[in-house]
């Protein structure tokens, strides 16, 4: 796309400070901004827009970390947060942005007139789902319950309950990951031990200095899983009660339904997709949101607030530094969510 065609279409998403950079780069501010930054704005401009070649191009933002291959995902991602009618500008990028092959093109834009005008419409976008995977993928390994559980004060009976399972032959916990009809999407495995000949991963790089072997994945996942669509603990919401208690691991969900809270969900991360906020409006009307004691965890209540707050209450509930929800046990809990609710 040319440089010319960006600032163009930029002005038209109404951002601000567009400016050129060599080689034919664009910076502006960002037009997700009144949605995904603090404030509404971009004051310092963090956009960025270059050309991968004579006629496509790709985009990345330093402040909300939205990124994307093409300037028609761009209008569309505009379109859906703002919910303006972008139909001229995707007819203007789709004519412009002529580096996609035909058979992407059509699953991005549907070549269409409406009536009367002749203008292109946008189709209707399909919902990303993932495909269930069989029981027996988890069901060989909840007979015994992994000690890594008990270790970090979870009782058997909550271990039953959330269906948790044991590796030991690659030295895992395992995770059940559901949707909220119950159907199994994935299995995450947890490392037992962060460490290797004794030494703790955090000190040391990518191998291990005594016996040279790399460092494990904290967690593995089912092939073809993708986190962001889904909530770790959704099959165990309750319909009934609206309010949903955020968290970033898939350990916190289960340490706070044990110290009797509902409605526990995980992000497995620190920053939430726009499908999961979707997921959290569907389900919840309130959310108590309980990042981890750490900078990250910091970013992630203001994320929220940004995302969802025009939506629901949004309340931040933080534990002290380097603490996180799991860490604090079942009175711990009990004293960082006090007040809240009825129960």
């Amino acid at each position: 796309m040319k440089t010319e065609d960006i600032v163009n279409m930029l002005g038209q998403l109404g951002c601000t400070d567009i400016s050129t950079m060599t080689p034919g780069k664009v910076k502006s501010g960002c037009p997700f901004a009144p949605w995904r930054h603090g404030g509404g704005s971009d004051s310092h401009p963090s956009f960025v827009v270059w050309p991968d070649d004579e006629v496509s191009s790709s985009y990345y933002c330093a402040g909300c970390k939205a990124s994307g291959g093409s300037m028609l995902s761009l209008v569309w991602r505009f379109q859906e947060l703002s919910n303006r009618d972008m139909t001229k500008l995707i007819a203007f990028v789709g004519k412009a942005d002529r580096g996609l092959d035909p058979a992407e093109r059509v699953s991005r834009f549907e070549y269409k007139p409406s009536a009367g005008d002749g203008e292109w419409v946008p189709p209707k976008r399909k919902k990303k789902e993932m495909e269930p995977i069989p029981e027996a993928c988890i069901e060989p390994f909840t007979k015994n319950v992994a000690h890594h559980f008990l270790q970090r004060g979870l009782t058997e009976e909550t271990c039953r309950a959330w269906g948790l399972g044991d590796d030991p032959r690659r030295g895992r916990a395992l995770f059940p990951v559901r949707d909220i009809d119950k159907r199994l999407l994935a299995v995450s495995g947890r490392l037992y031990r962060e460490s290797c000949c004794g030494i703790k991963y955090k000190d040391f790089d990518k191998v291990c200095p005594k016996c040279g072997r790399k460092k494990q994945p904290k967690y593995l996942h089912s092939k073809g899983f993708r986190k962001g669509l889904v909530l770790y603990g959704e099959h165990m919401i309750d319909p009934e009660y609206k309010t949903g208690i955020i968290v970033e691991g898939n350990m916190d969900p289960i340490a706070i339904w044990q110290a009797g809270f509902r409605n526990p969900v995980a992000i497995m991360g620190s920053s939430p997709t726009l499908e999961q906020c979707e997921r959290m409006v569907q389900f919840f009307d309130r959310l108590i949101v309980v990042p981890d004691g750490d900078e990250a965890g910091d970013e992630m209540g203001k994320k929220f607030e940004e995302m969802l707050g025009n939506k629901m209450p949004v309340i931040i509930r933080q534990p002290e530094r380097l603490m996180d929800p799991a860490s604090l046990g079942n009175d711990g809990i009990k004293t960082l969510l006090s007040g809240l609710f009825p129960y």
